[in-house]
């Protein structure tokens, strides 16, 4: 059911149309008048000179493990990156309207909307939702039902012929490895089989990329007519976090340009 979420919602935005040694050497010298004092003293001094040169011998080996000892400490030190751990996702906000301002710091959004377009209050997208749903089947009112849990509408703008309208929402993305791309190409499929002798759906050869408001969305175009009106209608959709954030806008070949300046408005709170 969640895949379809998307699709209801864009039938009900059309209905209600018309995201780092070393050490010191010691010698020592001894003489004698005794010779055989002399000679054992120099075999003494033979044997202690002996026993300083196996000593001297030594030592490089003691002092040339050290090296070996320290090599091992990048190794360490190459593990610690790993412990770094990515930072929790920002918890989601709500965006607000004030008069013909739009605010998101979640998104990090700001539009402020050309004259000639407005927001529709809370109230009056509630009014819009229930209207678009009593022109669906049943299939569509439970879809709408559900979105209810899952989605969040953040706005409706509208210009005053109605013959544009932009819809932001987010919704709780539903597989967490899902992209926006396959999302879409999901809804493509499930609008293709939506087909009745009232409304027929044509659909771009592509998805592509669009920036709006800095932000990069793989964008569905798509064609319609419905009640014999004829009308684009564009998905429009990121993900951020745990979540997916569509435009879906709905306009005519005459509200084109309206489209356009709409977009242009749309910027960043920082």
């Amino acid at each position: 059911m969640k895949k379809k979420v998307l699709l209801w919602i864009g039938i009900l935005a059309m209905c209600t149309f018309a995201a780092g040694c070393g050490g010191n050497d010691k010698q020592e010298k001894t003489a004698g008048t005794d010779t055989e004092a002399a000679d054992e003293k120099k075999e003494e001094s033979r044997a202690e000179e002996t026993a300083r040169e196996d000593t001297k011998s030594e030592e490089p080996t003691e002092k040339a493990e050290e090296p070996a000892e320290k090599a091992e400490e990048p190794a360490e030190k190459t593990e610690k990156p790993a412990e770094k751990t990515e930072e929790p996702a920002v918890a989601y906000v709500k965006g607000t309207v004030t008069d013909n301002v739009y605010e998101s710091s979640w998104l990090n959004m700001k539009i402020t909307l050309p004259e000639d377009l407005l927001f529709l209050t809370e109230e009056e997208i509630q009014e819009v939702a229930d209207t678009g749903e009593e022109n669906m089947n049943e299939e569509g009112q439970a879809a709408v039902a559900e979105m209810e849990d899952t989605s969040v509408y953040e706005l409706i703008a509208r210009n005053a012929t109605q013959d544009f309208t932009a819809t932001l929402l987010t919704e709780d993305s539903p597989m967490a490895n899902i992209t926006a791309n396959q999302y879409l190409q999901a809804v493509k499929s499930e609008l293709q089989s939506f087909t009745t002798d009232e409304m027929e759906y044509t659909f771009s050869d592509e998805i592509a990329t669009v920036s709006i408001g800095g932000q990069d969305y793989q964008q569905m175009a798509t064609s319609v007519t419905y009640m014999d009106v004829n009308m684009h209608q564009d998905y429009c959709t990121r993900k951020q976090d745990n979540k997916l954030i569509t435009w879906i806008l709905v306009y005519t070949d005459d509200s084109t340009a309206t489209k356009d300046a709409f977009f242009a408005s749309v910027g960043t709170l920082q």
